[in-house]
């Protein structure tokens, strides 16, 4: 699925403003995320310029409106580490909203540990699993 569609088309918010995943979940149920290969990723890192406007045509200059629209029915919220964990467990990586801080910025990959603890916002991640 295309993280640029999200970005760039769902209301969600853009990389300078940060996002608002309920309507992400919105798009995805009534509209639908468009396929990678339509609309790659192309907005710039944080804070360095504009993001990317939502398209009328495809990479491959095909329109949007013949484009593959993956959608969903559901989404469910969990709550409970326990909970959480069965739910990957039984049907793979969930959606996320984390609470954010100053330190965020400079995160570059791997498991995000809070060194500064002062409150920057949220942000909604992929869960592929968890260490004990």
């Amino acid at each position: 699925m295309s993280t640029q569609d999200a970005v760039s088309c769902s209301g969600v918010g853009g990389c300078n403003e940060g996002g608002n995943p309920s309507y992400f979940f919105s798009y995805l149920n009534k509209t639908g995320i468009l396929e990678e290969a339509c609309q790659p990723y192309a907005s710039s890192k944080i804070g360095t310029g504009p993001d990317v406007a939502c398209p009328t045509l495809c990479a491959n200059k095909s329109p949007i409106g013949q484009a593959i629209r993956h959608t969903s029915t559901r989404a469910t919220q969990f709550k409970g580490r326990d909970v959480i964990k069965q739910e990957i467990m039984t049907n793979g990586p969930l959606t996320m909203q984390i609470r954010t801080y100053t330190d965020m910025m400079q995160y570059k990959s791997g498991i995000y540990k809070v060194v500064l603890p002062t409150p920057k916002g949220r942000h909604a991640t992929k869960v592929i699993g968890w260490v004990r």
